[in-house]
Order: structure tokens, then sequence, then C-alpha cells
């Protein structure tokens, strides 16, 4: 998460700009110069002075890896659930989001072990795209093996596994791996992030995947430098230097639950509200699932830094829109916030940000040459920010 920006250029933002421009932001000589307010998205063009009228920054998407869980089964490979992975400010920290594979949309016709079954990593990632609201920077498979290696020197691995881990019921019951806090080898972590135990749902291999997530990253951190890891996807190894950097949020999706007469096929349909607020903190600037779908916004502060824009980023998010540009307005400070809408095409959505953002003036501004759909103007704080 990003810090609210307080009157004027705060040292925090005054930091971010260094930082940007350290890791390779590319300053250009256009008329669009503005300021970037982002927790994880970066600078591409950047003008000296952030307060001056007129100032614009362009953003780019918040990065979301998709990591999906998969295990050999009796007829090739199926999938045991998914982890969504997001860094948060100045890639320092972030947000590991676990996925049973019994999850659907609500207007899903299967649950995504399924989906993986008919169109394997592919369709998995667009399933759970739609869902979420964004697109996925990278989607990389992880079985048990994979799992070790991608642990490695961080063996045996610290974490307590609260039930025993067996097959088979009754006298035929065997216990795989035994409960309790200790040191687990490769070969147990890739029990543990596979092994469903009779009757139990999905849910509980979902939360031992986090467990897994959240000892790995907190033993990795303890030792102040993450270990090489061989053959990574380059943006999953991104990702998890920023969490083993700073503070990690570790959530499930959220979810309604519908039971089946068996426990270990119960369905988790998506909370939607929940999932929309959720993604909307932790991805604020997501990818387009589909080209279109969601309509470039240019975010304009006329309070000269009065007023935080991160919860206006939010809004629009939420309502559907997607902040590609940030900046300064030149004209005199609004008294209200405003919406105005360049292509009608939008109009629903600028609607929708509307709602997001309360009591705000709506006004249609056919531009032709629009670099953005919609343009908000920040005049004043939202509600309970």
């Amino acid at each position: 998460m990003g810090r609210p920006v307080g009157k004027g250029v705060t040292w925090a933002f005054a930091l971010f700009l260094i930082l940007a421009v350290a890791i390779g932001a590319v300053v250009t000589q256009r008329a669009q110069q503005a300021v970037l307010e982002s927790r994880s998205g970066s600078v591409s063009e950047v003008i000296l002075d952030p307060t001056a009228p007129g100032f614009r920054a362009f953003t780019e998407a918040t990065t979301a890896v998709l990591v999906v869980h998969t295990a050999p089964d009796s007829g090739g490979v199926e999938m045991t659930g998914a982890t969504i992975l997001t860094p948060a400010d100045a890639d320092i920290g972030g947000t590991v989001i676990t996925v049973q594979s019994t999850f659907r949309g609500q207007d899903s016709s299967a649950v995504l072990r399924e989906t993986f079954q008919d169109g394997g990593l592919e369709a998995v990632a667009n399933a759970l795209a739609e869902v979420v609201g964004t697109g996925f920077t990278s989607v990389v498979a992880l079985d048990g093996e994979g799992w070790a290696s991608l642990i490695g020197d961080d063996l045996p691995l610290n974490l307590t596994v609260r039930a025993d881990l067996v097959e088979g019921e009754g006298d035929a019951r065997l216990v795989v791996v035994p409960e309790g806090t200790r040191g687990f080898t490769g070969e147990e972590i890739a029990e543990i992030v596979n092994h469903q135990n009779p009757s139990e749902p999905t849910l509980g291999l979902a939360l031992r995947h986090q467990e897994v997530w959240r000892a790995w990253i907190s033993q990795t951190a303890s030792v102040g430098e993450r270990p090489e890891v061989v053959e990574l996807d380059g943006r999953l190894g991104e990702v998890l230097g920023a969490l083993e950097r700073g503070e990690v949020s570790f959530r499930t999706i959220p979810t309604v639950t519908r039971a089946r007469n068996r426990p270990e096929n119960t369905t988790y349909f998506a909370d939607e509200d929940g999932i929309a607020e959720l993604f909307a903190q932790i991805v604020p600037f997501p990818t387009e699932v589909m080209p279109g779908d969601r309509p470039a916004v240019l975010l304009l502060d006329s309070t000269g830094g009065e007023v935080a824009s991160e919860p206006f980023v939010e809004a629009i998010t939420l309502g559907g829109g997607r902040v590609t540009v940030l900046g300064n307005s030149t004209g005199e400070p609004e008294l209200v916030n405003r919406v105005q809408v360049h292509d009608q095409v939008a109009t629903e959505v600028a609607n929708d940000i509307r709602s997001q953002l309360g009591p705000t003036e709506i006004d249609q501004v056919p531009l032709e040459d629009a670099t953005t759909a919609i343009t908000v103007i920040i005049g004043v704080p939202l509600a309970g920010s």
C-alpha cells in the first residue's frame, strides 16, 4: 500500500521520484507532464517541478504474478491451487493471495481445476483475470519438485503442519507427513503443498500453500539476501525479492461457499464485491483483461497536493477505469470533484466512477485527439479518506 499525500510534495513522494529516475524512468520533451503517486506503478516521464501546473507522468501497470500449483495424477497433471503475488510500494513488501482449486467465478461454468484440465495455464489465467479484474504480468506453473527447488538453500523449512497428512482411512490409514512444528525437507514440502487429505475441502490445501509461502518468505528475509533461483521466471523473481524486503499481507481470495455431498468437492464462489475492493487496493493500476475493457483515465489534482490522490485511483479502478496518466490541472482549484467524458463509449464507466467518488460533477467534453477517454479532476477529499 502507498502513502497518502499530505500538503505539498512530501519527502516520501520526492523519494519516489528520485527512485523512479534511478531505476530508468525515461524523460521526454512532451507537452503532457505530470506527477505519479503510484504504489507499484512507475514513472515513464518526469518533469523536474512536480508542483507545476500541467505536470504529467504516465503509469505502468501494477505487477501481478499468477502461480498455478500442480501435481502429477493418474491422468497426467492436476491443478492443486493457485497463488497471486503482487509487490507493494517501491517493491518493498506486498500481498500473497491463495486460491482454491475449486474456486469459480459467479458466472463461470467450471471450477479452476476443471478449467486447467480443459485448457491448461492460459485458460486458468484468463478465468482468474476476468474475476479479479486485471491481467497477469506473468503466469508460472509450480509443482512439488519446483517448490523444493525454489526454496533451495533455505531447506529444511521451519513451519507448522496443523494436522497429519494421510492416505486412506481406518485400518488402511497411512500418515504421509505427521503434524508438528519443525524443519521440513524438500520431499516433505512437496507433499505438504500437493497432498489433500480424504474429505478435506480444498481450502485446507490453499491454507497450506499460504503457510509455506509465509514460512519461506519470513525465513529468507531473516537471512538478508535472496538465494539464487535457477531457471526462475524473471517477474516471479522480482516479486519474491519485493516480498522478502518488507511487510507482507497473506490472504485467501474472498469467496462464498456452496457445499457439495463430498467436502473435498466444496465449491468456492467468488465474492465479487470483496474481490473488487481487495484488488483495487493491491493492483491500483490494472492490466486490461481484454483490449478496451477498461477506459483510460487522466487523474488531475487541482488542489496543489492538498488532497490525497490514492483514494481516487482506487475509486477509478473500482468503477472500471484504468488510470494511465496523473498530474496537475492548469486552472483554478475546483470546489467539487469532476468527471469529464471525452469518448461517449466510456460514458457507462464514467458514471460508475462517479458513483464511487460520491458527490461529483460530470460533463461531456468530446475530444477527438484525447489520449484518455475520461478525465477526473480532484477538488475535495473523498468521504472517509
